[in-house]
């Protein structure tokens, strides 16, 4: 009998604590943080991309834009912790970007292609800079 009670006892009192433990998720200043980050990498990715010259050779530029991909994929995955965030037009300018990249054809030279792929950088860059002044940068 007072092994049953002290049982008991020992489980009313960690239960509690071990589903607070599981209700740990993540805070919406977490949330937010995690989202600035992966914003700024995305930003920092896309620098990466528009830094092409004459030398840079397409094995680089393509690594370079893999990794936009990659950043893009976890700023989407963490904008949806995020309500506040609306980041249609920072999809939309991504899609443009996409679209000017995959408009490269075989025969076009990389530097006739750049100035697509700037001028849709500069879009997806100044959608990245609106969701910072809207989310804040700290």
């Amino acid at each position: 009998m007072k092994r049953a009670i002290a049982l008991l006892v020992v489980v009313a009192l960690t239960f509690p604590v071990a589903v607070l433990a599981g209700c740990g998720g993540t805070t919406t200043a977490e949330a937010k943080q995690e989202f600035r980050t992966d914003l700024q990498d995305f930003e920092d990715s896309l620098k990466n991309l528009a830094d092409v010259n004459a030398s840079t050779s397409i094995a680089d530029f393509k690594s370079n834009l893999n990794a936009v991909g990659e950043a893009w994929d976890a700023v989407k995955e963490s904008a949806k912790k995020v309500k506040e965030v609306q980041f249609s037009d920072l999809e939309k300018a991504y899609n443009d970007l996409q679209k000017a990249v995959k408009d490269i054809s075989g025969t076009e030279k990389l530097g006739e292609a750049t100035i697509n792929i700037i001028a849709a950088l500069a879009e997806v860059e100044l959608a990245v800079q609106a969701l910072f002044s809207k989310i804040g940068t700290q």
